[in-house]
């Protein structure tokens, strides 16, 4: 089996995104590495919506809750998933003075599943 060198830079949407994306694009220059970004999102934001989710009230109430909960559950992930192309594209623009293509085939591939 073959193994590359690479650098991995996980980024958030902390303060430290930035410092991360440019020290890891000074490390993979240094080490003549491909550079490869990992976005982590928080899947459980502590925000309350103050709506009753008890699923006790009316008939079906439980499939309309799960259903409700599941389609804020994906906006709430594809927002994350839009505010963390938009800091990388802007990351990637610093650093390299390229324009952002976008996500790769496979990448984008992997997070639609």
């Amino acid at each position: 089996m073959e193994t590359t060198n690479r650098v991995l830079a996980c980024v958030d949407q902390s303060q430290f995104a930035d410092h991360v994306v440019d020290y890891g694009a000074w490390a993979a220059q240094r080490m003549g590495a491909p550079l490869e970004l990992l976005h982590i999102i928080d899947r459980h934001e502590a925000t309350p919506s103050g709506e009753d989710h008890s699923g006790a009230i009316g008939f079906d109430a439980q499939e309309k809750l799960l259903d409700q909960l599941s389609l804020e559950d994906e906006a709430r992930t594809r927002s994350a998933r839009d505010r963390g192309e938009g800091r990388v594209e802007m990351s990637y623009s610093a650093t390299s003075g390229a324009t952002w293509s976008g996500w790769c085939a496979p990448c984008t591939a992997r997070s639609s599943r």
